[in-house]
């Protein structure tokens, strides 16, 4: 049974509760829900935009669509329709202001969903990104980073990451995953839950691992339908992107099984020039065929699962510890075939880390341990670096002394690389 599934899924469990018993615990816990939260502020330079698009990908029938009248039903369309935000440079008019961190009926839906006392409400937290705002013409065409979330997330709930990385010149493209996702609401007023069939199977039985490795593989190609769409969004003469895109410095990146996914997806497609996978341990036929492109795993606190598996699951340490080193083989077995490979462990973090849970109100996931020790700003802001840094180089042939294994300004990293397809010794030499 993979930990990492099965830490998602307790998450999701509990949030679910957190609904039922939220209402007892109101008089404590709105004091912290309700309060104001601001975002991190952008490292960059770059103002920074947000868009979304509704997309349907004709070539592709839609495997989970459930019957209509059943629960989560609401789908027009038979064939694969996704989501898709975009934070981006731009130059927004005066006086502009930030949107809402979920507009709408999205709000709304993910609020029911996931609790209104056990998390964060969202309509106190403050983003930075204006809402349609022009791209910026500062360059010709900006690098562009296709993002896949971790199961049981939506795109906005990494706005802080999406945000910084924007704010230093990339496209970010985050895909909601039409079924996986919690919710997903169409501009044509559509809301879309999350159903059974796609599910982030649990266990490690031969018929789970196979259901694992097939949604995978519906996410990758959520993730090339996206470097399609792309493509012709750069060209269309009538659209805020036009000629903005540089679609010949693409990236991928993800987080827990979305990390699985982008990964995937670029081994897939040449398009992808360098894949980065944070917290996911691989699916699909990654691990087994390799991946060319330059990759790095962004891994978090790893010596000791956290407690809420224990609590919840007959996980014994020994067998949670050798479920940690057959991924940490899995992504050495995946990367051996690399241009290069990276691997950067935050000390102090865990899973969630590395999504803006670190800096809401988020007290299901502190209790679980689900959050580590390191403050949550700093754990996305080392996060934002690395991942920027490993871009820059791939991307904008651009290098950083980050990626050089050199002391930083960084002690809870840990640091790790591999040149050439042999995979040479780390960064220590030996």
């Amino acid at each position: 049974m993979s930990l990492r599934r099965t830490l998602v899924r307790t998450t999701l469990a509990l949030a679910i509760l957190g609904a039922a018993i939220g209402a007892a615990l109101a008089v404590f816990l709105v004091r912290g829900s309700g309060k104001l939260v601001v975002l991190p502020v952008p490292t960059g330079s770059y103002a920074v935009g947000r868009v979304s698009y509704d997309w349907v990908d004709e070539s592709r029938q839609e495997v989970f669509a459930p019957k209509q009248g059943e629960k989560g039903s609401g789908a027009k369309h038979k064939k694969r329709e996704l989501m898709v935000w975009f934070w981006y440079p731009a130059t927004p008019d005066s006086g502009a202001k930030p949107g809402a961190y979920l507009p709408g009926k999205w709000g709304r839906a993910i609020e029911r969903d996931r609790g209104p006392f056990l998390w964060q409400r969202l309509d106190w937290v403050q983003v930075h990104a204006i809402p349609d705002a022009p791209v910026s013409a500062a360059q010709p065409g900006y690098p562009v980073l296709i993002f896949s979330t971790g199961y049981g997330r939506v795109p906005t709930d990494y706005t802080v990451l999406a945000e910084d990385l924007a704010s230093h010149g990339y496209v970010v493209v985050g895909i909601a995953n039409t079924y996986s996702a919690p919710v997903v609401a169409f501009p044509d007023g559509r809301v879309v839950s999350r159903v059974r069939e796609a599910a982030l199977p649990e266990g490690s039985r031969p018929a789970e691992k196979t259901a694992a490795d097939r949604l995978v593989m519906v996410w990758a190609e959520d993730v090339i339908f996206v470097i399609d769409q792309l493509d012709r969004l750069s060209t269309d003469a009538s659209g805020g992107f036009f000629g903005r895109l540089d679609v010949t410095r693409l990236g991928v990146f993800g987080h827990s099984f979305g990390g699985a996914a982008a990964v995937e997806a670029c081994s897939r497609d040449s398009r992808c020039k360098a894949a980065v996978d944070i917290g996911g341990a691989l699916f699909g036929d990654v691990p087994r065929v390799g991946l060319k492109q330059p990759c790095m795993f962004v891994l978090g606190e790893r010596a000791t699962p956290p407690r809420i598996v224990f609590l919840t699951h007959r996980f014994s340490r020994r067998e949670a510890e050798e479920e940690l080193a057959r991924e940490i083989r899995d992504m050495d077995s995946a990367s051996r075939a690399a241009l290069a490979a990276y691997k950067v462990s935050v000390h102090g973090a865990r899973h969630f880390n590395f999504s803006d849970s670190a800096v809401l109100f988020s007290p299901i996931m502190k209790a679980g341990g689900t959050l580590g020790s390191i403050e949550g700003a700093r754990g996305l802001r080392i996060t934002s670096d690395y991942v920027r840094a490993f871009f820059d180089k791939y991307l904008n042939n651009a290098d950083s002394p980050l990626l050089d294994g050199a002391p930083s300004e960084y002690p809870e990293v840990s640091f790790e690389s591999r040149a050439g397809p042999t995979g040479v010794s780390p960064e220590t030499g030996k």
